[in-house]
């Protein structure tokens, strides 16, 4: 583990390097250093030999001189290690030395090489990748969002859908979907424009977001004037009540349509609920059911009147279709 050599021929080594190098005693004092070594400290070469570490260096470096005979005393090595000198970073490899012919280390051989510009270089390669992870997921979420209403898309509806279907088949308390269309918005569109059109969509997206007052709620456009909402955690009867409040928000904005016979923009609400699932279940087939009959429990409301809600049967088991 050790090596020996004499003290005059280690000088002379050491002034030769191309790198910078020092010895150092178990009394953390310099024995020989070189002129690249002096430098890194501000001080002439002459200055180093027999003096104290704590002369010139930085407590920490007195801190790992002792550290590392420690380490050298129990029969370890040293692995290289970082240290920063006036502001540079400095790459420190160090191995033990056995000049008195103890069977120990007596002194140690640091050698210092300036990673400066690697670390640099790291620091602006990290922070570009930081950069680039964030457009990645700005990318991912204008891909899993819906451009004119601010809510999810299809894309991001499909998987919220299946993460919540998963927790829910992993134990969590019942997963609900409420379907959502509005009531004769063609005719809207025929009276009033698509430009009009675009703002009732909006102002009815944001009516059904003000009754989502959990953040694991969710909110979809689903296509055209048709919306989606996911209830995690929520029994059909939670359904139901975010289902009412949904569709009083809407009545309440009070946008006039002449083309409906309730003179205002409505909507109709579809709901189905799962629950108690084998946690072995596929999550896509059940979250398609659990679509499907909301889409037809929605389409039920729009049957028998519109401005209503319809719910899918009770007990609704997705697998048992």
């Amino acid at each position: 583990m050790f090596s020996s050599f004499p003290i005059d021929a280690l000088q002379n080594v050491i002034l030769s390097l191309p790198v910078a190098m020092c010895l150092v005693n178990r009394e953390a004092h310099f024995i020989a250093a070189n002129d690249k070594y002096a430098a890194i400290l501000g001080q002439p070469l002459s200055a180093l030999p027999r003096k104290p570490m704590s002369d010139f260096c930085t407590p920490e470096m007195v801190a790992n001189a002792r550290r590392d005979f420690a380490t050298f005393d129990m029969g370890q090595m040293v692995p290289d290690h970082e240290i920063t000198i006036n502001g540079h970073v400095y790459l420190v490899g160090v191995s033990p030395l056995d000049l008195g012919h103890e069977g120990r280390a007596t002194a140690v051989a640091a050698i210092l090489t300036d990673i400066s510009d690697l670390k640099q270089t790291e620091i602006a390669l990290a922070a570009s990748n930081k950069k680039l992870a964030l457009a990645h997921r700005q990318l991912e979420a204008l891909a899993e969002t819906d451009p004119l209403t601010g809510l999810l898309n299809r894309r991001g509806l499909v998987k919220v859908l299946d993460d919540e279907t998963r927790r829910m088949l992993r134990g969590h308390p019942a997963l609900s979907v409420a379907m959502i269309d509005v009531d004769w918005f063609k005719p809207f569109n025929d009276l009033y424009g698509h430009v009009a059109g675009d703002a009732a969509l909006q102002a009815v997206s944001a009516a059904i977001l003000s009754a989502l007052h959990r953040p694991t709620d969710w909110a979809a456009r689903y296509g055209g004037e048709e919306f989606a909402v996911i209830l995690p955690n929520t029994p059909r009867a939670g359904a139901e009540h975010i289902a009412r409040a949904m569709k009083q928000a809407v009545h309440d904005l009070a946008i006039p349509h002449a083309g409906s016979p309730l003179q205002r923009i409505t909507i109709s609400v579809g709901i189905a609920s799962a629950a108690h699932m084998a946690a072995s279940s596929e999550p896509r087939p059940v979250y398609e059911g659990l679509l499907q009959d909301a889409d037809r429990a929605l389409y039920d409301a729009k049957r028998n009147g519109r401005n209503r809600i319809s719910v899918a049967g009770a007990g609704l088991n997705a697998l048992d279709r």
